[in-house]
C-alpha cells in the first residue's frame, strides 16, 4: 500500500509539473549565444530573425548571460517565435527592459495565424507605454519610462474575445479584443532605430495553463489515493 501512495503522489507531482508551464525558456541556457534556429527552451518553436537596414545597424546577443537582447543603432531588428495557441485561461509572461535612449520604438506584438491581435511599444519621446488591440486601436497605459527596470508582462485570454494585461505598474482587467484571440500563437519583440550602444531585453519567458487545469491535475491524483483506499478497505 506504500507502494501505491507513493507511486500515485510521484505520478500526481509528475502530472502538475508539467503543466505548470505548456512552454518555458531561459537565456541563461543559452551558452552566451543567441542565433537563428535556436531554441533551448520547451513549448517554443525556434527563434527567427529579421533585420533592416544594412549589416552591422542592427543584431541580437545575450546579455549578461542572462537575457535575450536586441540591438538597432540605426537599423531595425525583430526577434519572432510560436508556441502552442492560448486557450481561454492561458496566459505568456516574461519581463522586459530597456536601456537610456529611444530614438525610435522599441516594444512587442502577439498574433494569431499570421494576423496581429496585440501590440505594446515605447516610442521616442513619449512619457509612457501605450498598448494596441483591433477594438481599442492604440491606447495609452500608467506604465511611465523606467529605464534600466524589468517591466514584469502577463497577457492572459480570458474570453474568446476579452484579454487582461498586467505591465509594470499597468493593469487592464477586461479588455474586449475586437476579434476572437483564442489561439493566439506568436509572439515577436521588436527594436526599431533604439540607437548606439542601446539595447532592449527579455527575461525568461513561460506560457502557463489556467489554474483550474492545474487544480483538476492535483485532484485526479488525490483521487488515486481515495480509490485505493475505499477498494483496500
Amino acid at each position: 500500500m506504500k507502494k501505491f501512495y507513493l507511486l500515485a503522489s510521484i505520478l500526481t507531482i509528475a502530472l502538475v509539473d508539467s503543466y505548470a508551464s505548456l512552454a518555458t525558456d531561459s537565456a541563461t541556457s543559452y551558452g552566451g549565444a543567441w542565433n537563428s534556429g535556436d531554441n533551448n527552451g520547451t513549448g517554443f518553436t525556434a527563434w527567427t530573425f529579421d533585420y533592416s537596414g544594412g549589416f552591422g545597424t542592427s543584431g541580437q546577443y545575450i546579455k549578461d548571460n542572462s537575457r535575450w537582447a536586441l540591438w538597432a543603432n540605426s537599423g531595425t531588428v525583430s526577434a519572432s517565435r510560436g508556441f502552442t495557441g492560448l486557450q481561454i485561461g492561458d496566459s505568456i509572461n516574461f519581463d522586459i527592459e530597456h536601456t537610456p535612449t529611444i530614438n525610435g520604438e522599441v516594444g512587442l506584438t502577439l498574433s494569431k495565424n499570421g494576423t496581429d491581435v496585440f501590440n505594446l511599444k515605447f516610442a521616442g519621446g513619449g512619457s509612457s507605454w501605450t498598448a494596441w488591440d483591433p477594438s481599442s486601436g492604440t491606447y495609452g497605459l500608467s506604465q511611465g519610462y523606467e529605464a534600466n527596470t524589468p517591466l514584469s508582462f502577463s497577457f492572459e485570454v480570458i474570453g474568446n474575445f476579452e484579454y487582461s494585461l498586467d505591465f509594470g505598474s499597468a493593469s487592464r482587467g477586461i479588455q474586449f479584443a475586437g476579434q476572437n484571440i483564442e489561439g493566439i500563437d506568436e509572439i515577436t519583440f521588436y527594436n526599431n532605430y533604439q540607437g548606439d550602444s542601446q539595447n532592449f531585453s527579455i527575461g525568461d519567458m513561460s506560457v502557463i495553463p489556467e489554474p483550474a487545469t492545474i487544480g483538476l491535475l492535483g485532484f485526479v491524483g488525490s483521487s488515486l489515493v481515495f480509490v485505493r483506499k475505499r477498494f483496500s478497505a
